[in-house]
């Protein structure tokens, strides 16, 4: 069986393709990232429930939140499996990007919020 593609169809398609791809586009895009970069520091709070998370370098910008520091939250539905990932990182000093959707109020002051983190790339 030989199945011919007309140039409408290939243009249908490729609109169609690009209609659906455009919402994840968008929405990884609100996601607020600093890129690649190595961790500094893993710092453990009696305090904080989980781990904070420093990069080396630049600290990615979210309004009203702190920008020295990640939190990856206990409550996080895979927090063994991206702290794993971010120990090993660190350890081997290997880039991550950590990506960011909320900010939470600091458990300590509770008069400053901290960017949380949403999922990480290894």
């Amino acid at each position: 069986m030989v199945v011919k593609f007309t140039s409408r169809f290939l243009v249908s398609s490729l609109l169609l393709g690009g209609l659906l791809l455009t919402p994840v586009i968008a929405r990884h895009a609100v996601a607020a990232d600093a890129g690649y970069q190595t961790i500094s520091a893993m710092h453990f709070n009696p305090s904080w429930p989980g781990v904070l998370v420093k990069y080396a370098d630049t600290m990615v910008s979210v309004p009203n939140c702190r920008t020295d520091w990640y939190w990856l939250r206990t409550t996080h539905s895979q927090y063994q499996e991206i702290y794993s990932l971010l120990l090993a990182a660190h350890l081997a000093n290997k880039k991550v990007r950590i990506d960011v959707a909320t900010c939470e109020l600091d458990p300590e002051k509770k008069s400053t919020a901290i960017p949380v983190i949403k999922h990480i790339w290894f």
